[in-house]
């Protein structure tokens, strides 16, 4: 299937639109407690992640709040699990930055840095 480039109406096509403006993910690794973690930056993503497996590693973290909620992702369709939320101490390039994170049962890194964090 083709798209266009600039509307419905141009005859500027691509073969893979998605291809076209291509941004790779940024993955990085971060102290996290004091514990080395591999994160995510995702600016499609409001909030900030961890993952139960990730934040079990963690001896020096404690749940905020105990809650179980759904809720959806960008697509507006599909949607996860939050188990709770927890504060998190990150050091990045000797920075030290903190910041709630929600927590759910899996995620594709230890931790995904949404908007909230970027924007902090």
């Amino acid at each position: 299937m083709e798209a266009s480039i600039d509307g419905a109406a141009s005859t500027i096509k691509y073969a893979n639109p998605s291809q076209r403006n291509y941004i790779p993910l940024i993955y990085f690794n971060a102290y996290v407690h004091d514990i080395q973690m591999q994160l995510m930056l995702d600016t499609g993503a409001n909030r900030t992640f961890i993952s139960q497996k990730a934040l079990n590693s963690l001896r020096s973290s404690k749940i905020i709040n105990q809650i179980q909620r759904e809720v959806f992702l960008a697509d507006g369709y599909t949607s996860i699990m939050v188990y709770g939320e927890v504060d998190l101490s990150f050091i990045m390039n000797n920075i030290r930055t903190s910041i709630r994170a929600l927590i759910v049962k899996n995620l594709c890194v230890n931790c995904i840095l949404g908007m909230d964090y970027i924007i902090k």
